[in-house]
């Protein structure tokens, strides 16, 4: 049974240490770069859909080692994927935070001078950025006669939000 696994293993059984590496580019590149949680939920669907049945698949064989390292696959692979959606959703709160502190800013400067800012460097000289991922890392601002708003990316390309200062309220554009 041993040499069996081990030329599984060796004819194109790949190694944990390689799905490993992968799964946590993939998950990795999800939440530093796009942060939309997509690729991430594609790797937690990949652990369930794909490792987890072939895990089986070895225990109906009667492999048990296959079947391990299956298994340990799934669950660094499903692991991966959670990492990744969990550090989506607090970029995402943080956002919300740093968008906070945005408006508070803004406000204050209209309270001073009895008008919104035409720039929102006007009111905060070091304008954070809401995101730690690279895609949407930055606030809109938009003073026009119609009204005055703040938009940032949530999940990029979709999942924008934006804040109306008059209406004092969030809306979703996306």
């Amino acid at each position: 049974m041993k040499a069996r696994t081990e030329a599984k293993t060796q004819g194109g059984e790949r190694s944990l240490l390689y799905v490993a590496i992968g799964a946590l580019a993939w998950a990795a590149m999800d939440a530093f770069v796009f942060g939309q949680g997509m690729v991430a939920l594609g790797v937690c669907v990949a652990a369930v859909v794909w490792f987890l049945p072939r895990a089986a698949w070895a225990w109906k064989d009667d492999d048990r080692d296959l079947m391990k390292l299956r298994l340990a696959k799934a669950a660094v692979v499903l692991v991966a994927g959670l990492a990744a959606l969990a550090f989506v959703r607090i970029d995402n709160a943080m956002a919300r935070d740093k968008a906070d502190q945005v408006i508070k800013a803004v406000e204050t400067y209209k309270q001073q001078k009895g008008r919104y800012p035409a720039r929102l460097e006007d009111a905060m000289p070091s304008v954070p950025s809401p995101r730690i991922a690279l895609l949407g890392n930055r606030f809109w601002y938009a003073s026009s006669p119609l009204g005055h708003s703040l938009t940032y990316a949530t999940m990029p390309p979709f999942g924008r939000r934006m804040y109306s200062f008059e209406e004092r309220r969030w809306h979703s554009l996306d």
